[in-house]
């Protein structure tokens, strides 16, 4: 698990953003697009005060699920093996500093920031450090997260359904 006090946690946040966490994501962009096995699929790191856990979600008709899983592991390989072009990676540092950009522009979504950093132990340098890591971070650090992270052997997968 990575927490949010983690070193690696900032940049790790990308990683899981560039496979998961927007809609122009390669989860979404193959299962979706190109294999058409689901309306949406997600990935994401799931926070709590002491520890995190780098989730994966979607919904799928039960003759897709097994195709499903083999095409979340093959982007995890793809993660692992190449390093994520300048091009997308950019796209990516674009869009986490734009949803940044939202949860410090108003009076509750702000509020709702400070607890957060409060629940988690965070110090107040935590947004400062949040945005260098996304503008700092490079293809080659976060394809070495990748094949730290992305151990298949120690995935749990979850499917409910027939």
């Amino acid at each position: 698990t990575v927490s949010c006090q983690h070193p690696d946690f900032l940049k790790f946040r990308v990683l899981m953003t560039v496979f998961g966490g927007y809609f122009g994501s390669r989860l979404m962009s193959n299962i979706r697009e190109v294999k058409g096995l689901t309306y949406g699929i997600s990935a994401g790191i799931a926070n709590f005060p002491d520890t995190g856990l780098a989730t994966i979600s979607s919904e799928t008709a039960t003759q897709n699920v097994e195709e499903l899983i083999h095409e979340v592991y093959h982007e995890m390989d793809v993660l692992c093996e190449q390093l994520i072009p300048d091009a997308e990676l950019e796209m990516v540092r674009n869009y986490i500093l734009g949803e940044m950009g939202r949860t410090y522009e108003g009076a509750f979504s702000l509020a709702e920031a400070w607890i957060n950093t409060e629940i988690s132990h965070l110090s107040n340098d935590y947004p400062e450090r949040a945005m260098q890591a996304v503008q700092e971070v490079t293809s080659e650090e976060l394809r070495d997260l990748a094949r730290k992270y992305f151990v298949k052997e120690s995935v749990f997968e979850v499917v409910a359904g027939q």
